[in-house]
């Protein structure tokens, strides 16, 4: 049987429960305004292979848009490869961008992933500056690893980076266990 791991701290010390009066004896009023402020709790992850799953959803869809891009700039020129390879070539380049725009939606909830948002949230942390670095990460990544701005093979590298550390942080778990 595995050994149960012990919290380095107590959870509550002798002074915890000070700021509180039992009106009944059975709900706790607060006496003090401090009583009142949520501390966000300690703890909050995300599994990295989660973090990693999200992190190549994301490159995909940059992916996606860097050929839109491509094929619609490309198609800007009498004669071009593109536009004689296919039947109809408007329609592929349409679906292309069909193709992005849904990747883009369900992004969403990637980079709510790679934020740890909804944990976040839950463990106390204020809303908007949970959301607002959310929103910072999707520039950051935008801004590094966006259309235009990366090959795919970096972002290749990226997300391999990624599953290769959770990979091997899920092997040093197991064999903990």
């Amino acid at each position: 049987m595995p050994k149960q791991e012990t919290q380095p701290e107590t959870l509550f010390d002798d002074n915890t429960f000070d700021k509180f009066e039992h009106i009944d004896g059975s709900e706790p009023v607060s006496t003090t305004p401090e009583a009142l402020i949520v501390e966000p709790s300690d703890g909050v992850s995300v599994e990295l292979g989660a973090r990693a799953l999200a992190l190549n959803n994301i490159m995909a869809t940059y992916n996606q848009l860097n050929r839109t891009r491509g094929a619609n700039i490309v198609s800007q020129y009498p004669d071009n490869k593109f536009d004689t390879r296919y039947r109809h070539p408007e329609e592929v380049r349409e679906h292309m961008g069909g193709k992005a725009a849904a990747m883009l939606h369900y992004n969403d909830e990637d980079f709510n992933v790679l934020n740890a948002t909804n944990e976040l949230i839950a463990a106390g942390f204020d809303v908007k500056s949970v959301i607002r670095q959310e929103v910072q990460i999707k520039k950051d990544l935008l801004d590094k690893y966006g259309p235009g701005k990366a090959y795919a093979g970096n972002r290749k590298r990226v997300v391999q980076k990624a599953a290769k550390t959770a990979k091997k942080v899920n092997q040093v778990v197991q064999n903990k266990s």
